[in-house]
């Protein structure tokens, strides 16, 4: 499964949970004093479900980060605080998983190229290459464009004739 992303359907609950994670680490550190911190901690969520998983998966992952960021860091108890900072916030989240999911399918792009080998299709070969030049009961090249179905050895001679 090298070089293959996680599905949408893992990947999401995935960082689902990274982002729940990181919002309480941030809130028991102190970031409702300073919400960067959390931003940043919640940003490097996406970022790693984007490179791991699905673009699906890291949008997301940015919706329901932005919705701990906003209830848990800027309001308090799980209301979300609508405010400019809480725009400002969701807009940094949106374009960091857009972003991360756009540079990881070019990476992966990038690396599907150079490990797949082109494929080379071979030189058409010409009807004279083709056929057979002689089997017994079947075609006889006769010239480069004439050929027939069958060959008898006719009677009392030593060379094929054509039937």
């Amino acid at each position: 499964m090298r070089g293959s992303r996680l599905p949408a359907g893992f990947g999401f609950p995935l960082g689902f949970l990274a982002a729940t994670l990181a919002t309480t680490a941030a809130v028991a550190g102190g970031a409702t004093a300073r919400p960067v911190l959390a931003l940043v901690l919640l940003a490097a969520v996406v970022t790693a479900i984007a490179a791991i998983s699905t673009s699906t998966a890291a949008v997301a992952t940015a919706a329901v980060s932005w919705a701990l960021h906003a209830g848990f860091v800027l309001g308090r108890h799980g209301d979300l605080a609508l405010t400019p900072p809480a725009l400002r916030d969701a807009i940094t989240l949106g374009t960091a998983a857009l972003l991360a999911a756009l540079l990881a399918t070019l990476i992966r792009a990038l690396c599907r190229s150079a490990r797949t080998p082109t494929a080379t299709i071979p030189i058409p070969r010409t009807a004279a290459e083709a056929l057979p030049r002689l089997t017994f009961c079947g075609l006889v090249r006769l010239s480069d464009e004439q050929y027939v179905d069958h060959v008898r050895l006719a009677p009392g001679s030593t060379s094929f004739g054509v039937m």
